[in-house]
């Protein structure tokens, strides 16, 4: 790293509320992990500003349609990795291979200087696909990772303190001379007051990491709120023999009232409650699901045995966009869930690692969650959260994509995913939406909105629609 002589350092600090999980894209599956990745790692595509198609980053254009499922495009030439090699159509087909998500879906071969996808199954945003995690183009040599992103990590970063520095390869000059990305741990009850205080103290510069409500409290600082791109859900384990019957997971959601539950984090509950698994960005559907207390008692009492006396409940480890108070909300539905003579044991992981390893076993009856949009697209949030090849488990790997938390198999479900995808129409769209109010596999709970908080000295703030800033953009005063 290189500065002007004499000229202060141009360090953005970022504020966060649970380390980074990995810096290795593939698998980045949290927002924290996505945040750092995409500062060293480049997709071949960008997410979409609005509609239309995802524009080129280390493609010189669209996809170009061949004939049939054959889609091609060229790689743009002048881009270099960190370590100076210079990014090849062989290289990029030799990354996206390694990914095992691309893999399912298409045949990646090199020819000259085009990449030529082969795609498997119909998927008319396959230009989307390229926009995610597991698409980034890694180098892998001399046992390290190199990307072509405008930065990398400085030598004696680790997970829990992550340091960025310009990559003197990329192709254009950050203003930033260097990122520092630094853990604030959340209260016993999971409120970021230690994030909170940095902020005000001129410790930290930026963060996307507050809820709507906590941002509200800080001092002194800019505020910007993009739409709701996220959905906080009651996961239930269907395969548990206790709630494998779609009448006692009914009866379950029933005796939940979310507004109630939205209250814990948002003053506007109404605004932020949730009543379809898809978030606002991505349209608006009712589930028909309302709290009745009576009716849930009599449709549990009526429902096929077993019937579960006491569950466990298995929270996210660290405050979320879409549910910034875990604890108090896991809290909440134990009492909610009381009157049906339910008794909730509260499982709070410690971090990250023991929250995907609970997961990935299926170690819980329900699990407090959520998911990010990754795209635009509601056919690949809707995927995400419901086919059954994204069921976590140790030998599906790690990579992102994975996260049907109520472990549901359903070939009518998978079926309804598949027209939509290939044919996404209103009617398709509700096709699906239909299954999840019938069997009730998860119930939705509220909303989160992207909340971006940054100091008055740091100028050119750019956050993606999906809110994942770009840090090769911004700049500091003084």
């Amino acid at each position: 790293m290189t500065t002007t002589p004499g000229a202060p350092l141009k360090r953005l600090r970022v504020g966060l509320v649970s380390r980074v999980h990995s810096l290795d894209p593939r698998q980045a599956r949290d927002l924290v992990s996505t945040l750092a990745v995409q500062q060293i790692f480049e997709t071949p595509y960008a997410v979409p500003r609005g509609e239309g198609a995802a524009p080129p980053v280390l493609f010189t254009g669209p996809l170009v349609e061949e004939g049939g499922d054959r889609r091609s495009a060229s790689v743009r030439p002048g881009i270099l990795f960190s370590d100076g090699t210079p990014l090849t159509a062989a290289q990029v087909a030799s990354s996206l291979n390694a990914s095992a998500a691309l893999r399912e879906q298409a045949r990646i071969e090199a020819a000259g200087d085009r990449v030529i996808f082969t795609l498997l199954k119909p998927n008319p945003r396959f230009d989307l696909a390229l926009t995610l995690n597991h698409s980034a183009i890694v180098l892998e040599k001399g046992g390290r990772q190199h990307g072509t992103g405008a930065f990398v990590p400085a030598p004696g970063s680790t997970l829990e303190a992550v340091r960025l520095v310009r990559n003197p390869h990329y192709r254009a000059r950050p203003a930033l001379d260097e990122v520092t990305l630094t853990v604030y741990p959340p209260n016993q009850d999971g409120r970021p007051e230690s994030l909170i205080h940095a902020i005000e103290a001129g410790e930290v510069d930026f963060t996307t990491t507050l809820s709507r409500g906590d941002a509200g409290d800080v001092k002194g600082v800019r505020k910007a709120f993009q739409p709701s791109n996220s959905t906080a859900s009651l996961y239930f384990n269907t395969e548990r023999p206790e709630l494998k019957s779609a009448e006692v997971r009914r009866a379950l959601a029933m005796a939940i009232d979310r507004v109630k539950l939205t209250e814990v984090s948002y003053a506007n509950a109404l605004a932020f409650a949730a009543t379809s698994i898809l978030p606002p960005m991505m349209g608006v559907f009712r589930d028909g699901i309302s709290p009745d207390p009576d009716k849930a008692r009599a449709l549990f009492a009526q429902a096929p045995a077993p019937h579960p006396s006491r569950l466990r409940l298995l929270t996210v480890w660290a405050p979320r966009p879409y549910v910034p108070h875990p604890r108090p909300v896991a809290e909440a539905i134990g009492r909610q869930l009381a009157p049906l003579g339910i008794t909730l044991d509260i499982v709070s992981p410690r971090n990250s690692d023991e929250f995907f390893r609970a997961c990935e076993r299926g170690d819980y009856d329900m699990v407090l969650g959520g998911w990010i949009a990754d795209t635009p697209d509601p056919a690949d949030f809707l995927d995400a959260n419901l086919h059954s090849e994204h069921i976590q488990s140790p030998n599906a790997g790690r990579g992102v994509g994975h996260i049907n938390l109520s472990r549901f198999r359903s070939g009518a479900m998978d079926e309804a995913l598949r027209r939509f995808r290939e044919d996404p129409t209103p009617d398709n769209r509700s096709g699906v939406l239909q299954i999840v109010a019938r069997e009730v596999p998860m119930l939705p709970l509220m909303y989160g909105p992207t909340v971006v908080v940054s100091a008055w000295r740091v100028r050119n703030v750019d956050v993606s629609p999906l809110g994942v800033p770009h840090f090769e953009h911004f700049d500091i005063d003084g």
